[in-house]
């Protein structure tokens, strides 16, 4: 028996213009919200794997390695609103610093006519994230640090910090990034994906993913001396 082709009722159905009811779908957007990233390297060659993650010593080394450079991170966030001229958004938050005439200042009596400067409180940090890394076989222990602050005008400031511990036991700065959600156009926020050998010489570079207003790009930055050295940026991604 012979049945025409429309009578089949999984056959779609082809016509001009959207339907009535249709649902709609959210446009695909550049920069996705939740963006989750992995990075992965194709290599004809077959060779040893090389893992890079650095366990750490103790729960103690973590956190003391954490509250070090989260001290950096409040100093140089600190500065960056201090410069950008960001205002606080947070009516629970403590206003700047203020100069007190008069005020007693440790038990000691000050003249009516002199001024105490109170210090600023600490720029609070959310979200931080502390991975170590051993980029090279005997190297020294890497650290990526990230943190934001939410409090101030302009939307979130991000900090990005890459550091190194010296055979003395002091962390040695190699590079930082700080910016805040109004700026991305003039300096984009450094979001670190993984740590990733691109040559197979078993020597890591650091892969940051460069996120401006609307566009983004991709960086791996080596450790060559103290200093973290950009080796290669793709085009940006609109």
């Amino acid at each position: 028996m012979n049945s025409s082709l429309n009578d089949d009722p999984n056959r779609p159905v082809m016509r001009r213009g959207k339907p009535v009811g249709e649902v709609t779908v959210a446009p695909l957007s550049g920069v996705p919200a939740e963006l989750h990233q992995a990075v992965a390297v194709s290599d004809a060659a077959t060779g040893e794997e090389h893992v890079f993650i650095r366990n750490w010593e103790s729960m103690a080394e973590h956190a003391d390695t954490q509250l070090a450079l989260g001290a950096l991170a409040q100093k140089q966030v600190q500065s960056y609103i201090a410069a950008n001229k960001l205002l606080l958004t947070d009516p629970t938050a403590q206003p700047p610093a203020k100069t007190v005439p008069g005020r007693p200042h440790n038990n000691v009596r000050v003249p009516p006519q002199s001024k105490v400067t109170m210090s600023p409180p600490p720029v609070p940090l959310a979200d931080e994230e502390l991975k170590g890394y051993e980029l090279t076989y005997g190297g020294l222990p890497t650290f990526v640090y990230t943190a934001e602050t939410p409090l101030f005008s302009g939307g979130p400031v991000y900090v990005t910090m890459v550091a190194q511990r010296l055979p003395a036991g002091n962390l040695q700065m190699a590079f930082s990034s700080v910016t805040d959600a109004a700026h991305l156009d003039r300096t984009p926020w450094f979001r670190f994906v993984d740590a990733v050998d691109p040559d197979g010489s078993h020597r890591a570079s650091l892969l940051f993913e460069l996120r401006a207003q609307s566009t983004r790009q991709f960086a791996l930055y080596r450790l060559i001396t103290a200093n973290a050295e950009q080796t290669f940026a793709t085009g940006i991604i609109e």
